[in-house]
């Protein structure tokens, strides 16, 4: 009986024990090293055996923070200066690019032309007509970009684009910085938002990024670069999204 009695301790034991897991977080709301992420919540054994729902899939989101507000490189970042001959114009001294970055969560990072620099996510630099611009999620690498003069303070806009996608399949995908795309056969309403890997394209309609957000496991439309080819849906297993690190 005393050994038997163990056992059934044990047991409401067992099922009473589950595991505490964060909530998820929004992006933007960071953690002490700098980066946001959305953690999904593990189910325990004891809930599956129980018959509980298991929890739904969604995206990841990631807020990378690479830059001070004071024009700092954060720590585990590295400078590369641009060896470009011409000036960014990030509105400083002209105004024809301010602009809040698209992808920042953030207010003050801002966006910079031409297209060509790729220069979505920028803040003011160590001098005032240098830039320092993150282009990459992937990597931990910033590029110093000379300037007119000092950036503008802009807002963060109400819903940032990410600046990079990993799909399902683990495909990782780029956003749009400008230039001249092609048209999708047969949607001439739709155009290339991101580039991916494979030269393959997430397609949107006028002012949407082509991702629906509507489901916690976000989804994207892809097709060919080139315009040719079918569209097929792809889920969006984490989404990279730009903030200012903490001085």
């Amino acid at each position: 009986m005393r050994i038997a009695s163990a056992a059934a301790a044990a047991l409401l034991l067992a099922a009473g024990c589950t595991a505490q897991h964060p909530q998820a977080s929004r992006p933007g709301a960071g953690h002490s090293d700098g980066t946001a992420v959305s953690t999904v919540p593990v189910t325990s054994s004891a809930a599956v055996h129980s018959g509980a729902t298991a929890p739904v899939p969604r995206t990841r989101q990631v807020v990378v923070r690479p830059v001070t507000a004071t024009g700092r490189v954060a720590a585990g970042y590295t400078t590369t200066v641009s060896s470009a001959d011409h000036r960014i114009d990030c509105g400083g001294g002209r105004g024809s690019y301010a602009a809040a970055s698209p992808v920042t969560v953030d207010a003050g990072p801002v966006t910079c032309g031409p297209s060509s620099e790729y220069a979505l996510a920028c803040w003011n630099g160590p001098t005032a007509t240098l830039a320092l611009c993150y282009r990459d999620p992937w990597q931990r690498q910033v590029v110093q970009l000379r300037t007119w003069g000092r950036l503008p303070a802009e807002p963060a806009p109400a819903r940032p684009s990410p600046l990079g996608l990993v799909l399902s399949d683990g495909t990782r995908c780029s956003l749009r910085g400008g230039g001249a795309w092609a048209t999708l056969d047969g949607h001439p309403e739709l155009s290339g938002s991101y580039s991916c890997k494979g030269a393959v394209a997430v397609w949107a309609g006028s002012g949407s990024d082509g991702i629906d957000r509507f489901r916690a496991l976000w989804r994207v439309r892809l097709a060919p670069m080139s315009g040719h080819g079918q569209l097929h849906v792809m889920t969006v297993r984490t989404a990279y999204f730009v903030g200012t690190a903490r001085s």
